[in-house]
């Protein structure tokens, strides 16, 4: 499978006196909004990743080095002119076109048990527009109407009326069958030929006849994005609306329910050894100190002989859990008996979705050894 990722604008609606940053590398957690994305694809076993940039490409290209995520980065050298069709022409010129391909705009925010709707859709071989619930009077910009999960129109509007209140809103992320890339490779290659200035669905909703496609509707808990700074802080908001606190744990109390790959743990102890500086807690289970989120991180502070690191506990039965592997079925139930068993499961097995933020926070390696 394969992701393309589009952040080669400039959000010019989201600059403001205080932040003149990329908005696709603010933070919604332990992660960016875009290093949220790449790990969210590489749990769903997306092996290529392309990352079409543009304006502060550097910040982007030293934020995905920091991460340490092997992805392929394109330029857009007309990304003050474009829209977004040239970097979509950019892309699909990169990817291979022997499986489906995931269109992500690199300031989405995804939960993770939205993903895993979409990952659904995409191993389905569909074309699929992901839409986030009815259009209303607030909204603009591109919506879509189905009937039967079948999509019969796309538009894209200014504001709102009465005459579209069937309509329901368009994300930035669709799936395109590996049958319809060459297809609409060709479209957005014919309108490049006269501008740059328009959205690369324009060329789709111009031939929806000949690029049938499918509907697939998240609930607005599922999936967001801003447009302009104070969305993001009503994002922010809404993440934090069960605050919790980090708190130092015993290493030798905290206990993995997944292996690790051991090239990510060494990547990770070179980097909080040379920081110096814990920033991202472990979270775990209050019931049983099951690790939840942060196994390579665990395993890093055996490495390092820390006593202590910080953690998140969060209550095991309000967490949405699920199965990345068919071979493995999992709830609480099972997990708690697996692990109990004196077995791990492989990594990228056991999924959570903690639906709240993170908190970071900021300890010297000194102070937890």
């Amino acid at each position: 499978m394969e992701a393309v990722i589009l952040v080669a604008g400039c959000s010019r609606r989201m600059q403001t006196e205080n932040f003149k940053g990329h908005k696709a590398l603010l933070d919604v957690g332990n992660y960016s909004f875009l290093g949220r994305l790449l790990h969210q694809c590489l749990e769903y076993n997306i092996s290529k990743i392309t990352l079409v940039v543009g304006c502060k490409a550097e910040l982007i290209r030293e934020h995905v080095l920091n991460l340490g995520i092997k992805v392929e980065i394109i330029e857009n050298p007309d990304f003050e002119n474009d829209t977004n069709i040239k970097s979509m022409q950019l892309a699909l010129s990169k990817v291979t076109g022997r499986s489906n391909l995931l269109i992500l705009e690199g300031d989405v925010y995804i939960t993770d048990y939205g993903f895993k709707k979409i990952s659904e859709s995409f191993k389905e071989g569909s074309s699929t527009w992901i839409t986030k619930g009815d259009f209303n009077k607030d909204q603009y910009g591109g919506v879509l109407l189905e009937k039967n999960n079948i999509v019969k129109d796309i538009l894209i509007v200014e504001d709102y009326s009465e005459k579209l209140k069937k309509y329901k809103k368009l994300t930035g992320i669709m799936t395109i069958s590996k049958d319809q890339i060459p297809v609409f490779s060709k479209f957005i290659n014919d309108y490049i030929s006269d501008k740059i200035n328009c959205y690369y669905l324009q060329p789709w909703i111009d031939h929806l006849d000949k690029l049938e496609c499918k509907n697939l509707d998240l609930n607005g808990e599922e999936i967001s994005s801003c447009n302009t700074y104070d969305e993001y802080e009503e994002l922010i908001k809404t993440l934090e609306g069960s605050k919790v606190n980090v708190c130092l744990e015993e290493v030798s109390k905290l206990i993995p329910i997944e292996e690790t790959i051991k090239e990510r743990e060494n990547y990770l102890f070179k980097k909080i050894s040379m920081e110096k500086v814990w920033v991202n807690p472990v979270v775990v289970s209050i019931e049983n100190n099951f690790i939840l989120d942060g196994h390579h991180r665990f395993q890093v502070s055996k490495m390092l002989n820390l006593k202590k690191i910080p953690v998140v506990k969060l209550n095991y039965s309000k967490v949405k859990i699920w199965s990345l592997r068919q071979e493995f079925e999992c709830n609480q139930k099972a997990v708690t008996q697996y692990v109990k068993s004196g077995k791990l499961y492989p990594n990228k097995t056991v999924k959570h979705d903690f639906k709240i933020k993170i908190p970071k926070c900021n300890f010297l390696i000194d102070q937890l050894s």
